[in-house]
């Protein structure tokens, strides 16, 4: 379909049906898949490696993920205020270039709880500015009357990045070298900012 720019006319709304079949819809499916499969596999590595590899006590490296979850939660509010001035894609880029950036050094960088704590607030934002930023680009893309059954759509994206961690789990088998993991998450992360990229130069949404 060519460059469609987001409207709440109804005119211009586009069902689920309609967006399933458009490449706007899969390369915003791809991208919440991709960046939420990085995230979700490293979270649950995060405290983990604090009490493994950096020997923190397990209160201090359980801090770690209430860190995440204080930036994933009171962080969105701030994405939709950048949202609005900046326009989504432009924050999602940046917050999720940071993010690989940050899992890729994680093993090489991370050797005390300050950079732990950093590294988690990092992807904790990361989470914010995923689930702040999706509904607004759905409405951009396919207009509001089908907002829910479109971003419900586009949810699945995120239902499955959920059961990475059981794959990465499973291609780990039981080994304490934790940097695989981080450096593919990393990479699915980077790749997740590739595909907002060429959204953006694409033009495919009204605001980027």
């Amino acid at each position: 379909m060519p460059a469609r720019k987001g409207s709440s006319n109804t005119e211009d709304d586009i069902g689920p049906r309609k967006a399933i079949r458009t490449p706007t819809f899969w390369m915003l499916w791809l991208t919440f898949a991709l960046v939420a499969s990085g995230g979700f596999i490293v979270i649950g590595l995060v405290p983990v490696y604090g009490e493994q590899v950096l020997n923190l006590s397990p209160s201090r490296a359980a801090l770690a993920i209430s860190i995440f979850s204080f930036f994933n939660g009171f962080g969105r509010p701030l994405s939709g205020l950048l949202n609005d001035r900046y326009g989504p894609l432009m924050v999602m880029d940046v917050t999720y270039l940071l993010q690989a950036a940050t899992l890729l050094a994680f093993p090489f960088l991370v050797t005390s709880d300050i950079p732990l704590y950093l590294a988690s607030a990092i992807i904790g934002w990361s989470f914010a500015v995923t689930l702040a930023s999706f509904p607004t680009l759905t409405a951009l893309a396919f207009g509001v009357r089908n907002m829910g059954a479109n971003y419900g759509l586009l949810f699945t994206a995120f239902g499955l990045a959920s059961l990475s961690p059981t794959l990465a789990s499973w291609i780990m088998g039981g080994s304490i070298d934790y940097s695989p993991a981080f450096i593919g998450a990393g990479i699915l992360s980077g790749a997740g900012a590739l595909v907002v990229i060429a959204m953006k130069r694409a033009g495919i949404l009204h605001k980027r």
